[in-house]
């Protein structure tokens, strides 16, 4: 649940970074973790394979998310050029220099961009998040879909019930679908 993900954020706790499952019928799956500790959603019922790239030199610093330093910047930028309205060389303070929300939805925005290349330009460690589809193309291919199968089944032997900070169990004996096939695991 979300607001169980803004609590661990909220917590003083020792992680790296969340890999949840994508459950919600219809959400897409994560293009970069977001801000503050990394968090993934994943699991697309095998059509995926997640690949992680890690850097870490330096334990005691922050891990960056290089896909959310360039999505961040390609979003807020994005959001600037349609403000100029096709006008590229208009300068925004000046056209909106009577419109103090809008002056500051551009402060926020350039202080996004600002953020994020700051990241950037300081990362020691980083992690970056690639996605292999296994479509047609993929389908004669034996060992990437053993890998799938063989992390299904591990998934379902070291999956355990989902506590909530008092440990109580969420599910109370509702049955659910835990390997995304559809139909109720228990």
């Amino acid at each position: 649940m979300d607001s169980d993900i803004g609590k661990i954020q909220n917590e003083p706790l020792d992680i790296t970074m969340i890999i949840r499952s994508n459950r919600t019928k219809g959400k897409q799956g994560s293009f970069d973790g977001g801000l503050g500790i990394p968090t993934y959603s994943l699991g697309e019922k095998g059509k995926v394979l997640y690949k992680f790239d890690l850097n870490i030199l330096n334990r005691n610093l922050e891990l960056i998310d290089i896909d959310w330093c360039e999505r961040t910047i390609e979003r807020n930028n994005v959001k600037l050029d349609k403000m100029k309205k096709g006008d590229m060389l208009v300068d925004l303070r000046q056209l909106f220099k009577d419109d103090s929300v809008t002056l500051s939805q551009i402060n926020r925005y350039e202080n996004n961009i600002e953020t994020a290349n700051q990241k950037l330009e300081n990362a020691v460690n980083t992690i970056s998040l690639g996605k292999i589809e296994l479509g047609k193309s993929v389908g004669g291919e034996v060992d990437i879909l053993k890998i799938v199968d063989q992390g299904k089944l591990k998934i379902k032997q070291i999956t355990s019930p989902q506590l909530d900070f008092q440990g109580n169990n969420q599910h109370h004996g509702q049955p659910h679908d835990h390997d995304g096939d559809g139909y109720p695991d228990h």
